[in-house]
């Protein structure tokens, strides 16, 4: 099988593709679509046998390194219960710990 140095021109991203980075990494169409023309502009020299596994592996990597924009999910303050403001603080707490070493 012959590599392809350059992402495929009718490669689009497909209904099954946006709802698995969707779904997957909780992120909005819009994100969808600016992570795909960054991947598109990074692996334009690369060399792949199959650009799907690579756009999949370029979301997950985004998702590792943190450079995905996630949707925020706002809750009134009304609606915070005290195992919410629990769960916060525990996570607060590891990350100072953390920072910390």
């Amino acid at each position: 099988m012959k590599r392809s140095y350059t992402a495929p021109d009718d490669f689009e991203i497909t209904p099954e593709r946006l709802k698995w980075a969707m779904e997957t990494f909780n992120i909005s169409q819009s994100e969808v679509e600016r992570q795909t023309e960054m991947w598109h502009e990074h692996e334009y020299q690369r060399a792949y046998f199959d650009w799907s596994r690579a756009w999949k592996r370029w979301f997950r990597c985004a998702d590792k390194f943190g450079t995905l924009k996630r949707e925020r999910k706002y809750t009134k303050p009304e609606q915070i219960t005290p195992e919410m403001r629990a769960d916060d603080q525990r996570k607060f707490d590891e990350q100072i710990k953390r920072f910390r070493g």
